[in-house]
């Protein structure tokens, strides 16, 4: 995979996510106070985890050719932690729903 495919297919991934957290911020604000804390933490926490996956994005797009390997290991490394935190908090969202 190339560079403009990498990016293209991480910009497609958190636009994704951008959409999934709207709509868990949505059904969080109908959901009991005591529940919606611990929601709006785990929504802090992706929201966190995604910008900085944005922020490797971008180290990606501004690097050399020959350096964008080196930086898209790093990218990768944050991409596989949202991509697991995703999961295992919509999961949680969607038994609780």
């Amino acid at each position: 995979m190339n560079r403009e495919e990498y990016v293209e297919r991480m910009k497609k991934q958190i636009d994704e996510w951008n959409v999934k957290l709207a709509q868990w911020g949505g059904e969080v604000q109908k959901a009991q106070a005591n529940v919606r804390t611990q929601y709006e933490a785990q929504i802090s926490a992706l929201e966190e985890q995604r910008d900085e996956l944005v922020k490797h994005l971008q180290e990606t797009r501004d690097a050399s050719q020959t350096a964008w390997m080196e930086v898209s290991k790093g990218a990768e490394s944050a991409w596989k932690t949202m991509q697991s935190s995703f999961e295992k908090a919509w999961s949680e969202f969607q038994k609780k729903k």
